[in-house]
């Protein structure tokens, strides 16, 4: 019986497409006698995948794109790996029909894409020097060639995580949709690393080549236009607030000096301070705990009372860190631990996307059981900005403004500008090219420019107008915004 070659694409098998966003769960073992001095490979995801390797988060993509370029990512995992049983495990998002993150395009063909030592299609081909089975994996995908089994042909074990939940920030206009309600199953703890027992999970399906969407068909697949974010551990500062009568502890759990364990059928109120506005990865690990509710929010800063009901604002913003008379406004996410972790082997959240905060506070009441938290602290990320540019000034009050000025900039690029880190991260024309002068005054670095320029091309619509932001799956304009995108490309011609 004819079949049809399979792509190196690969999904849940007998996938019936749901009307919320699914969490899938992949995860391959392979065993190495020695360490290769590089493994290189090539990953995607419809429409966002993580990547950990034996347990250890490695990178987080692809790039954003939209409906005609669809990109992957080159990452060398050899420094991940050791001789012996190694995990490769993912973690991939997928979203249903419709507007869910305004920046992040997705299919109807959710998928995981991993191929290693294939040469990157030119022009949708394969170079010309490419062997046949170069050629036949770059066309189809999978590399099965390959002599260490990390391509998604086969091997693969998935499922889906049932105790994830998405949802809008806020219920009218929510253009992140990242905030999670977890509910951390026994039968997952421990599963990103060796000596997890996948007897119970599926074998993943490839799809065909008529399945998959044509944008992105490993053939079509674009090379990621910019480097890999940062990912850079960090720790907060100190506690602060009025909540928690154990500062101390806590203060010990932040210095790695102890851990903090909360009574069963108890409250515990703490926040913490990161000292400045960050983007980051939250880790909380914790022990035990089964029937517990962690709420976990994040900040910019305290708020007071508005005190006029007649205004008709409920808070405003004055001291951001004047916890003493304010109280802290954001973003919370819920985690509900299995009670799976151990002191030995803890169980970790860790929410899909990053978040942005300057203050996090804990919000935990437990059940019959007692919780122990064992860690918490935040891989910072964004984009590899080296400064090279130094400013003096002989007025040391002045001397703010520019830390305060590289630290927002910092913050608003990600993998792309963002014209705010905490609320839309958007990439508007306007914010873009102000973005886009300063960094070429501090770095002369011009890619993350030269990408946003190219997604501003790539939104005009027939009537010659562009998106004001962009990557946006919305259609979303301000007309006077595209004047400024003449500008933008004239400022590019005028530094380089």
């Amino acid at each position: 019986m004819f079949e049809l070659p399979k792509t190196g694409w690969i999904w849940l098998p007998n996938w019936t497409p749901r009307a919320v966003p699914t969490l899938a769960l992949f995860r391959k073992q392979v065993v190495l006698d020695t360490v290769p001095a590089a493994l290189p490979i090539r990953i995607s995801a419809d429409a966002r995948y993580k990547l950990y390797i034996n347990g250890t988060f490695v990178s987080y993509g692809p790039a954003k794109g939209d409906r005609t370029d669809w990109y992957y990512d080159e990452i060398d995992i050899a420094p991940a790996l050791k001789s012996g049983k190694n995990v490769i495990s993912v973690e991939v998002l997928a979203f249903p029909e419709g507007v869910w993150n305004h920046s992040l395009f997705h299919s109807a063909t959710p998928g995981l894409y991993i191929t290693e030592n294939v040469s990157a299609p030119e022009n949708g081909l394969p170079p010309y020097n490419s062997s046949p089975e170069e050629i036949t994996a770059a066309i189809l995908g999978g590399g099965t060639y390959s002599g260490y089994g990390v391509a998604t042909r086969q091997g693969w074990k998935c499922r889906m995580d049932e105790g994830y939940k998405l949802r809008p920030e806020m219920p009218v206009f929510a253009p992140l949709c990242i905030l999670e309600e977890w509910k951390a199953l026994p039968q997952n703890q421990n599963w990103k690393n060796p000596g997890y027992c996948d007897d119970g999970w599926s074998d993943a399906a490839n799809y065909d080549v008529l399945a998959i969407q044509p944008g992105v068909s490993p053939a079509n697949l674009s090379p990621r236009p910019i480097p890999p974010m940062i990912l850079r551990p960090g720790a907060f500062c100190e506690v602060c607030g009025k909540h928690t009568e154990h500062t101390e502890a806590w203060n010990n759990l932040l210095r790695n000096k102890g851990t903090v364990t909360v009574l069963p059928h108890t409250e515990e109120i703490v926040e913490f301070s990161a000292g400045e506005e960050m983007t980051a990865f939250l880790s909380l690990r914790v022990a035990g705990g089964q029937g517990a509710k962690i709420e976990i929010l994040s900040s910019e800063g305290y708020v007071r009372s508005a005190g006029d009901p007649l205004s008709g604002t409920k808070t405003v913003k004055g001291d951001r860190i004047d916890w003493e008379h304010g109280t802290l406004e954001g973003y919370t996410d819920v985690f509900y631990p299995s009670g799976a972790g151990s002191l030995d082997i803890v169980e970790e959240y860790t929410p899909f996307w990053f978040r942005t905060f300057r203050f996090v506070r804990l919000t935990i009441r437990t059940g019959e059981e007692p919780l122990t938290i064992c860690g918490f602290d935040y891989l910072e990320t964004g984009y590899p900005l080296e400064v090279k540019t130094q400013v003096f000034t002989s007025d040391p009050s002045l001397e703010g403004i520019w830390d305060i000025s590289l630290r927002s900039l910092r913050r608003c690029m990600q993998e792309t500008y963002t014209d705010c880190p905490f609320y839309e991260q958007l990439q508007y024309i306007m914010d873009s090219r102000s973005q886009a002068l300063f960094t070429y005054t501090v770095s002369a670095d011009d890619r993350l420019a030269r990408q946003c320029m190219e997604y501003f091309r790539r939104s005009q619509r027939p009537d010659g107008v562009l998106n004001n932001s962009y990557p946006n799956t919305r259609f979303n304009v301000i007309p006077t915004f595209s004047i400024f995108y003449i500008l933008m490309l004239h400022d590019h011609m005028m530094y380089f």
